[in-house]
Formats: C-alpha cells, structure tokens, sequence
C-alpha cells in the first residue's frame, strides 16, 4: 500500500510501554488493551480514531498551558477563529546583540615547580642558673612561570518571545497574545584578537506555524460551569471520505500536527544549536574559573512524560463508564472530551482520559523539577536557564506526541489490512486479481458471452491444426505464460465485405476469410506496470502458416506492419508494447483552455490515435492457398510433404511463377491426375533449378581455372620480356604503329584479342622486337592465344527472363465492392471512449494502443531427430531477431504471398483476421490499497467495466443483443443490472454508412425521462398493471403488490430498452 507511514515494530514497543502506566492510573480490575485485540465494528474504528484525534488535541493543549497559554488566553483565541473567522498564527521570534565591554590583561601560569627547605636553631645550655631551648623551622617554595594573556569581554544580549497574533492585522498589536518571552544576557570571554565574535545586532527569521485548526476543533461550554470541549469529527457522508484513516478531516489533522511538530523541532534547533552550538562555544577566557556546569541542552528528551494518545479498549462491562468523580482533587485540564459513543462501544470512557491528560500533566511537572535542579533559575542573567530547558522539553513532547498519533492512525489502517489477509489467507496482488476476475467472468456471464481465451488453433475443418496463436501475459510470481481472455465477435468472411490488404505501391490483396473483434479490458494497480505480453506463433512439424501483423487503416482496409513465416516447429515470440491514451476526461480537460484552432488540432489528432492503432493479427493457410493457386481440389495437399516443401521453396527462394506449376488442364481430371501434373511440372523446374546449379557451379571452377591460366600467362609474358631485353640490349625501339593502331609484329594480333592486361605488361608486349628471337615470340604468342581460347569457351551466354504473358506489373488491381453491410472497426474505440466519458464517473477506463516491439525470439528445433527416440531431449535453438533479420523474414513473407495472390489477383479465401481493441482499468493504488485505503471493491468496478466492453463487442455484428441477455442467472444478477441500468446499450453505429460513427459518438434514441414516460404509459394500458393499481389500496397486500408492481416495470423497461437501445 502507498502512503503508508506505519512502523510495527516501534509503535507496539511504545504502546506496551505505555501500558505499563495506564495499569497504575486505572483500577486494578480494569485491563484496557490495544484494539486488534479487542471485538470490534467498523464504526468503532472511526469513533476510535475521533477519540485519538481529540486526545492528542487535549494533550497539546496541555503542553501549551505550561508555556503559557491561560484560559483566558484561550478562550479569547476561539472567538477570534469561530466568532470573529480570523486565522491565528503561532509565531517564535529570536534576535541576538553583541557590544563590546572591556579588555584586560591577565596572568596565565603556564609552568610551575615546587621546592621544601628546613632549618633548626639552638640557644643556652643545661646548668643549673640557664635554662636551655631550641627551635626548628619549615619553609616551601614554588616557582611559577606566568604569561601575560590580552583577553577580551563581549556582552552578547538574547532575546525571543512565542506569540499569537491575527494573520489580519499587519501591526501584530490588535490581537496579539504572548505566550512567553524572556531577555538575557551574558558575558562572553574571548582571546587572541578583538574581531567581534558576532554581529552587533542579528534579528532571525520568525518561525510561523497556522493555528487555527486546532481552534476550530473546540467548543465553549453553554454555561459558564461548563468546560470548553474537544469536538473534531469525521463528515463519513462526505465525498472525500473513504476509510477512518482515508478522509479531508484526518488528513488536516495529520498534517497540523506534523506542521506544529516541525515548529517545534526548529525552536528546540535554535536553543541547542545556535545559542548552546554558537554562542556559548565562542566563550574561551585565559583564566579558567570553577563554575558549576549545567547538562547540555541537546540531552534533554521527554522518556518521563506520559502520551495519552493510546489505540485502547476495554469489553463494556460497566467498568468503564464515565466517572468524572475521580478526577476531583486533580487540578483540570483547559480541555475536556466530548463523545458520541453508544453505550456497547468498547472505547474507554471519558473519565478514563482525564485520568490519562491528568497523568501527563503531572509527569510534565515532574520532568520540570528535575530540570529546576540542574539548570539555573530563569530569573538568573543566563542564557541558558530552567525556562530555555523546558521549553526544549516541550518541543521534544511535541514530537513525540505527533508520532504517537500518527502511528496510531496508521496502526488502524494496519489493523483492516491484517484482518483483511486473516480472512483471505494471503496478501491478494494483480496477479491474483486477474486469477480472480477470469474465474468472475465465468459466473456472470452467460455462456454464449462469457469471455474466452485469445489462442487460437490455425486449422482447416475437420483437419488436424497447423499451429497456434496467441495473445499470452507472463505470471511474474510463476513465471509461466497464459493467454489473455477477451469478449470476442465473430463476423463470417460470407457475409461482409473483403478486407484489403495492400503489400507494395502496386499490390493489394484480398481478403475474403472470417473476422474476429476482440475486446480486451486489461487492469493496471499502481504498484504494477503494464504487464509483459507476448505474440506468440507456434507451428506443427510439416506444417506451415504466415503471419501478418499490423493495424487497420479504414473500414476494410488491413495495413501490415510485420509478416513472417512460421514452420516446422518453429515457435516466434513478439514482444507487445501497451501504451494508454489519456482518458476523454482527462483530455477535455486538457484542452478546455487551449484556443479554437488549438482544440481542433487536438481532438482531429486524438480521433487518429483512436482510430489509426487498433491492432490486428491475419493468419493465412499456406496449404489450402496454395491448392487454390495451382487449380488443385482441396485437400490435395494434405499428405504431399515433400510436393508442399518444394513449392514453398521454389516461390520463397526461387520466385518462379505460379504458372509454371499450375495445373492448366480441363477441369474435370481426376485429382490424381490434377496432382501427378503438378508434380512433373515441379519436377521439370526442379531439374532447370538443378542443371542451373550444376552450370552456375561449373562456370566458377571454369572462372577459377581461367584465373590461375591469366596468372601464369602474366608471369611467363614477363619472363619473356625479361629475355628479349637481355638478348636485344640496346637495339629495343618503340613500335612503329600503323595510323590505324595495328602493330606490325605478329604478336600485335594475339594481344589485341587477348584477354585485358595490366598496362604494364601490355606496353611490354606492344614494342617491336628488331631483330629479335622468333622462336621467343611464337612461344608468347602461343601462350596469349590459349589464355584468350579458355576464357571466350567459358564465358556463359546471357539468361532468358520469364515474362508471362497478360500481366502487368505497373497496374495496381481495384476490387470494388458494395459499402452496404461492411464494418468499420476503427469506429470501435471511439465509441467505447464517449461511452466511458459519460459513464464513468471515476474516470479510470483508458484507450490503449497495441505496438510490436523488437526484438523477436524464435525458437527452432535442431533437428527432426533432437527430440526423437532414446536421444536426450534438447532445448531449442534460440534466436533474437533484430531490425535486420524481422526485415528479412519479412520481405521473404510477402514475396511468398505476392506468389500466392498471383499479385492480388486470387483473393484470400483460407485466412482469418483477429481484431483486438484493448482498455486498460487503472487503480491509483496496489489491489490492497484500492480495497483498505481507498475503500473501494475493484471487484465491481471492473465488472461495470467489462459489460460496458462487452456490451459494444458483442453488439456489434448482432443488433439484437441486450444487457439483459449477457448476465446469468444467480444472486448477482439484480446486482449488476442495478449497477449498469444508467448505461444504454449502442445502436448500430458500426456500420461505416453511418453518420453517427464518423464522428465517434454514442446514439441515444430518447432520454431517459422519455424512457420512464413510456413505461408509464405502457403500464396505464397494460390490464395486468391497472389491477395491480387498483388493488393497491389493501394495506394488507400493499407489501406484496409494491414488488409486483415493480417486477412489472422492469420486465416493460427491459422490453422497451430491448427495443429502443439495442447494438
């Protein structure tokens, strides 16, 4: 769940704590105990969280009144709000002084030592006339060594004050309370140099916190005896109220006290950082004096104050009730509670919270005397003093008592998950909901329009299939795959128009086959993405189908994006991209500031996402196309393995015409026969295909030998040169051409038929050899003529081009036919979009597009032997098609079908095309949130949802539908038709004649008040209804008529609408 803040482990730690005091305030047979433990309703939820609510309103009071706030002070404050609805401002403000005093110079010892001398002294001697004496002295001696240090005194001046004031009056004086104020100052000492520690004068940002929240949430007692009582309540008839913890009413409470809390924290990081951090860190004297040090401010916490704010309750044993005399001889509190329980809640009473206010109140004194102890008294010229400790004790209470009761709001939220998992069993994710919503659908909706799996066999009747397709998502906690479920129409290929299928600039097919219209509602939780989906072709061993995936691109036109041939096991994976338009609410409200032009733009762009993306999946039959293609009878393919193998290959890889394998004889030859020609014609080009290899293979080795030969002639050619030049020496001359080139040599003739030669080597052998070695020249000769032999006996003649006859190739072929009848499935999300705007008042139901994404993966068998037999079973080969492999296999498909259309001029009659218009039904929230927090059953949202789909699909091909028809039979049904009744069905705007569809909205043939009259109507004429009338004023059958009264409505409303609003 979002936006949770609940800590277990620490909220039960504070409550067992808290428990152990709340034992000694109560009696000893009392035992109050924390909620989950209790037997409850789900109203006792809200009044518990009411009572918290006001508790910690009472608890923060308290806190207040020892920083001042009298009751009188109070009590003014709530006329300000409520009387005079002014706002209150809590405001801190702090300014600081330095000014200089004095300087002086003192004595640091640095060293001292320390030294003991002793001396006697003796007088007089022992006689009878004298007396005698002695004396004994001891004397200790230090030697010190003293520094001279220049020290300097600031006096530093602070100074704040907590006020109220009237956000209304600019002056602050009018309406402005102080709570507390206080002015010190002291004596900083500092050394080294006479720079000011501190600026002279330093006024801070005030610290400001709205107050009148709190106020509102308090009411004066009518008489004057009466105390002023805490009265916050949650409106649950409110729109915005969802849960106990989910409503306007808690949230502003959560969020004053987080505010006020971080007021707070920020005062208590004024004194602990900037007058204890700074100010008194700053004060260094030469001379150190003994003083007595307080504990640092930043040690203070609030463990020894008592929250109040407890999730407790106690069975109503008479026990709790409300005895306020307990309570006398405690001073009050400025606040009391005020309740609307019943008598059988099990909340604690009222007086049980005053003993708990009472109880924090006396622990607040008791932590303010043990810091009175430690800290100097306020009247003190201190900075730090009783007054700076307890109001950082304040700010730490203030923060606790906000987490206690945030925690405990949350603990309640906690509370409806848990118990939601007890009886559930598990924690319920999308995954489970879309479990659940398959098996709903098979309860709800009758069998002819319940929801089916999109997997789809690819087979011919009474024919074992040639594979599957399928629409599959991917289980995140499993792993596995699973076809998706859609409401699913399904239009014969006899009874509407072909659907064109344009492959290139100069192509465009027909196609004649069956149709499907699939509606998918998909669901989205926030915690989950989109889901992975999945195209999935799967094909049989020795079969074989195409694959064309795309969108549409009119009422009857199919524009492929993507094609691909799938066989022999071959399984493809393509990768499906959602994307969710925004809903028609969401895009008026877009566009409702945009100008004129702009909103045009707008809405003529977002009919063309409507309109331009519905997907499509056609499958096209390979086998029976091509028996239509070569004038076979059908089935005659069906056992021809190898036959079927080689026509595919000759068309896919070879590109021979199909009149060159078609059967062009009379139409009543047997199918044997048909077939035996078939076969001799594949067999004669086969052969040609064969003999073309085997020469095509014998003109490389040719090429390869005539290579090597021009090789061996340039380097015997060179040795010759070589030759000559040493035989000649200097008596070479250029040759002397003929004006018309020929040279006068007899080499001239074999080098001028000769194959060509490097320039080098031809101007060798183009000089004239004087007087030179004939025998050398014949051999060169001899050697050019047989290089020049080879390669003329070698050199292939050009191919012949099949051209058929009566085929032009520049022309694009146009099939025209009747629009009557035809259907436009573009119009299809249009008219779920305008129909989810004016019925879906949460606005959650969103047109999704469908995309292909790369890349591919196909998995193919090694083998017919990989898995056969004793052979360990292998995995299959996979292969990730990217950009340029999908382009490959995708101009291979359409050549075949070219091949198979004879280029659009054999329509297909052997295919299907699946239509899929998807909605996605998005939560703002994961599946538990939606339920505990948002307090909403996704259950029926879905199920108003998927009939308003369902509706549309199935009434598109049958204008006979009704609502009526779709649910079944069972307690639900009452249910769904009171949740859908203020839906009305389409009329059949499918059709692209009309004008209706065009523009993307829904036909209504009378209002609703229209409808009503006429059923009133209807039911004055019916006979059956006018004795029900008549007979209305028995009382004692007057129960009984009401139900047959409205029974009889119901079945003319249903009749009317069955009439009026049917698709």
């Amino acid at each position: 769940m979002k936006y949770t803040a609940f800590h277990e482990k620490q909220f039960h730690g504070l409550v067992n704590k808290a428990l152990q005091s709340v034992r000694k305030i109560l009696d000893v047979n009392r035992n109050p105990r924390i909620a989950e433990d209790m037997n409850h309703t789900y109203d006792d939820k809200y009044a518990l969280v009411e009572f918290l609510t006001n508790t910690a309103i009472a608890a923060q009071i308290n806190i207040l009144e020892r920083m001042g706030l009298s009751e009188t002070k109070l009590k003014r404050l709530i006329e300000i709000v409520q009387n005079e609805n002014r706002t209150i401002t809590l405001c801190f403000e702090a300014e600081d002084s330095c000014m200089f005093l004095k300087e002086q110079m003192v004595d640091v010892i640095q060293h001292e030592s320390g030294m003991e001398s002793s001396k006697t002294t003796t007088t007089g001697a022992s006689s009878l006339f004298y007396g005698s004496s002695s004396s004994q002295q001891q004397t200790n001696m230090r030697q010190q060594v003293v520094q001279k240090v220049r020290e300097y005194h600031w006096k530093v001046t602070c100074q704040y004050r907590v006020y109220c004031y009237d956000v209304n009056d600019p002056l602050k004086n009018h309406n402005s309370i102080d709570l507390l104020a206080r002015s010190a100052s002291t004596t900083i000492t500092t050394t080294g140099s006479r720079e000011s520690p501190f600026p002279s004068h330093t006024k801070h940002s005030p610290i400001f916190h709205d107050f009148t929240w709190i106020l509102r949430q308090m009411k004066e007692g009518e008489d004057d005896g009466q105390r002023r009582t805490c009265c916050f309540e949650i409106d649950r008839l409110k729109s915005g109220c969802f849960t106990p913890r989910r409503n306007d009413e808690i949230d502003d409470a959560i969020y004053f006290f987080d505010t006020l809390s971080s007021w707070f924290s920020k005062i208590r990081s004024h004194f602990t950082n900037h007058i204890e951090g700074t100010i008194l860190a700053k004060h260094d004297p030469a001379s150190s004096v003994n003083e007595k040090v307080a504990p640092e401010l930043k040690s203070i916490f609030d463990a020894q104050i008592f929250t109040p704010v407890l999730p407790l309750m106690e069975p109503n044993n008479g026990n709790n009730i409300d005895n306020t005399t307990n309570t006398q001889g405690i001073s009050r509190s400025l606040l009391v509670l005020c309740t609307n329980q019943n008598s059988s809640s099990p909340l604690l009473s009222l007086g049980d919270i005053e003993f708990f206010l009472n109880e924090q109140r006396r622990s607040i004194g008791e932590a303010m005397t043990t810091l009175t102890a430690v800290f100097p008294s306020h009247q003190l010229m201190k900075l730090v003093t009783v007054a700076e400790a307890s109001l950082v004790l304040f700010s730490s209470s203030v923060v606790t008592l906000f987490n206690q009761y945030q925690q405990s709001i949350e603990y309640i939220e906690e509370m409806l998950r848990s118990q939601l998992v007890t009886a559930i069993g598990k924690e319920i994710n999308p995954e489970d909901f879309n479990r659940f919503v398959s098996f709903h659908n098979r309860k709800i909706f009758a069998p002819q329009f319940r929801p089916t799996s999109f997997s789809y066999t690819v087979r011919r009747p009474n024919h074992y299939p040639d594979g599957v397709i399928a629409i599959e998502s991917k289980i995140s906690d499993t792993g596995k795959t699973e076809p998706i479920n859609t409401h699913t129409c399904y239009i014969p290929g006899d009874e509407k128009d072909a659907m064109m299928i344009p492959i290139n600039s100069s192509t465009t097919l027909e196609m004649t086959g069956d149709r499907y219209l699939h509606g998918w509602m998909n669901h989205r939780f926030e915690s989950s993405s989109i889901g992975s989906y999945t195209l999935t072709a799967r094909a049989r061993q020795f079969s074989s189908f195409m694959l064309l995936v795309g969108v549409l691109g009119g009422a009857n036109v199919f524009e492929p994006k993507d094609a691909i041939i799938v066989q022999n096991k071959d399984e493809i994976l393509i990768p499906l991209l959602l994307k969710e338009l925004p809903s028609a609410k969401e895009f008026k409200d877009s566009i409702s500031s945009l100008s004129p032009e702009q909103q045009r733009f707008a809405k003529a762009f977002r009919g063309m996402q409507l309109e331009s993306s519905v997907f499509a999946v056609c499958v096209i039959q390979l086998k029976p196309q091509l028996e239509a293609l070569l004038g076979l009878p059908e089935n005659a393919l069906t056992k021809e393995i190898k036959l079927t193998q080689d026509l595919l290959s000759l068309f896919v890889h070879y590109q021979i015409p199909s009149d060159l394998l078609s059967f062009d004889g009379p139409e009543d030859f047997s199918k044997v026969n048909k077939l035996h020609a078939v076969k001799k014609h594949v067999a004669t080009v086969m052969e040609v295909i064969s003999e073309t290899k085997k020469s095509e293979l014998e003109e490389m080795e040719q090429r390869a030998h005539l290579e090597k030969n021009k090789l061996e002639a340039e380097k015997r050619f060179e040795e010759v040169r070589k030759r000559v030049s040493a035989t000649q020496g200097t008596n070479l001359n250029p040759t002397l051409a003929i004006p018309g080139g020929q040279m006068h040599h007899p080499l001239s003739a074999a080098l001028s038929k000769a194959v060509p030669l490097p320039e080098d080597i031809a101007a060798a052998a183009s000089v004239e050899l004087v007087g030179g070695d004939d025998k050398v020249m014949d051999e060169v000769s001899e050697s050019i003529s047989r290089s020049n032999h080879a390669y003329a006996s070698s050199s292939p003649s050009p191919p012949s081009v099949f051209q058929p006859e009566g085929l032009d190739r520049g022309t694009v072929t146009t099939i025209k036919k009747g629009e009557e009848g035809a259907i436009d499935f573009t119009n299809i999300p249009k008219q779920l979009d305008s129909l989810f705007e004016e019925k879906n008042s949460d606005d959650s139901v969103r047109a999704t597009t469908i995309e292909t994404q790369l890349p591919w993966l196909r998995l193919r068998q090694e083998g017919l032997l990989s898995n056969a037999g004793n052979f360990q079973k292998k995995k299959p080969i996979a292969t990730k098609m990217d950009d340029e492999l999908c382009g490959y296999e995708n101009d291979k498909a359409l050549d075949l079908l070219d091949a198979l259309s004879r280029s659009g001029t054999l329509p297909l009659k052997y295919a299907e095309l699946h239509v899929v218009v998807a909605m996605t039904h998005c939560f703002e929230n994961d599946v538990m949130g939606t339920v505990i927090q948002d307090n909403v059953n996704p259950i029926e949202k879905v199920e108003r949802s998927i009939f308003m789909l369902a509706n549309t699909i199935h009434g598109t091909n049958n204008t006979d539908t009704t609502m009526d028809q779709m649910i079944s039979e069972g307690p639900h049904r009452q249910r769904i038709l009171n949740a859908v009744n203020d839906t009305p069905l389409l009329t059949n705007t499918c059709n692209s004649d009309d004008t209706t569809s065009e523009k993307g909205e829904i036909t209504v043939t009378e209002s609703l008040q229209e409808d009503v009259g006429v059923v009133q109507e209807q039911a004055k004429e019916d006979p059956v209804q006018q004795d029900l009338s008549t007979s209305n004023d028995d009382t004692a059958e007057s129960s009984e008529i009401t139900l047959q009264q409205d029974l009889q409505q119901k079945k003319l409303l249903g009749q009317y609408k069955k009439k009026n609003f049917t698709c």
